[in-house]
């Protein structure tokens, strides 16, 4: 049965920002995703920084990423199953 359900996935930062939405250090993300039930299973989850970081790569899931510059990076990330589907990009501060 072809799998044409995209996979959906999170980007968890540690540490979590604190009170005033900002850290004072540096953070690492970790990306989780997940395919549908029935689906191929996810291949990666691929990213994209800008700001005060920049660069591109992906991870498998369950991947880490350290963002260790001083000042204001944008992730943008998406995952994309063992079928070629890809969900709609996701946007976070780091």
């Amino acid at each position: 049965m072809p799998d044409t359900v995209a996979p959906v996935s999170v980007a968890t930062p540690s540490p979590s920002a604190n009170a005033n939405g900002w850290n004072s250090g540096g953070v690492t993300l970790t990306f989780n995703a997940s395919d549908n039930p029935g689906g191929w299973g996810v291949a990666l989850v691929n990213y994209a920084l800008a700001g005060a970081q920049a660069g591109t790569g992906s991870v498998p899931p369950g991947g880490t990423l350290a963002i260790a510059s001083e000042g204001v990076t944008t992730i943008t990330y998406f995952a994309t199953d063992i079928a070629g589907n890809s969900e709609a990009p996701h946007s976070l501060l780091g």
